[in-house]
């Protein structure tokens, strides 16, 4: 998973699932520089690893009804090219250029 090579983590799952961040974390993101759509939670935990936060997983189990969610190719295009872009800004931040997005 392209993801966890470009954060140094090993997450089983990073697209589903319940978040849970600290107040400490959650007074340091910068929140109007994220995404308003489903990306915003790509963007949120790469901003936790780039501010050195700690992050823990904690499985759940999930399930899913066959009319709980869908949604279009577009989006599911709109929101992969978004992950893939959080992706290369945070490459980009970790070798020392500047990216916006993680300015605390």
């Amino acid at each position: 998973m392209i993801e966890n090579l470009i954060m140094r983590t090993r997450f089983s799952e990073l697209h589903t699932g319940y978040r849970a961040y600290s107040t400490n974390f959650l007074r340091t993101v910068p929140f109007m520089r994220n995404n308003d759509r489903f990306v915003v939670d790509t963007q949120i935990i790469a901003q936790a690893m780039a501010f050195e936060q700690r992050v823990v997983e904690v499985p759940i189990q999930t399930r899913y009804a066959a009319d709980s969610s869908s949604t279009s190719m577009a989006a599911n295009v709109h929101y992969g090219v978004g992950t893939l872009w959080t992706m290369v800004r945070l490459f980009l931040h970790r070798h020392g250029l500047p990216c916006w997005l993680f300015k605390p």
